[in-house]
């Protein structure tokens, strides 16, 4: 196996089942040797089909609200990662927060109308 071979790997990643147990999220990692990145999309699927749901390249994390309308994620852009939340069933993402460091996780309330987030920000001297 050469470099240029992971190529051509894909690997799927943290399924989450929707509240309705009909559908899965799950994030769908691929390597780019040329930018010496892995890719991430996050994927939706059922029984019957598979579909590229974001168009990364740094989406992971997702968690479906406990209704089900809303797909919470984190987007990494120039490094950092944001909250960012997407309708269920399509259209753009939202990009929820801005720290400087990023957000590193995150969890729904339980009716789903706050998020909390975890994040790591600069802070003045002690």
């Amino acid at each position: 196996m050469t470099p240029e071979d992971l190529n051509g790997l894909t690997t799927p990643q943290t399924p989450v089942v929707h509240p309705d147990g009909d559908r899965v999220a799950y994030v769908v990692s691929t390597i780019d040797t040329e930018e010496d990145q892995y890719d991430r999309a996050i994927w939706i699927g059922d029984a019957d089909d598979s579909r590229q749901f974001t168009a990364g390249p740094g989406d992971s994390l997702p968690r479906w609200s406990p209704d089900g309308t809303r797909l919470a994620f984190i987007r990494t852009e120039d490094k950092v990662g944001q909250l960012a939340i997407i309708p269920s069933d399509g259209g753009e993402a939202e990009i929820m927060t801005d720290f400087d460091l990023g957000v590193t996780t995150f969890e729904w309330s339980p009716d789903g109308s706050t998020l909390a987030v975890a994040a790591t920000t600069y802070v003045e001297d002690w």
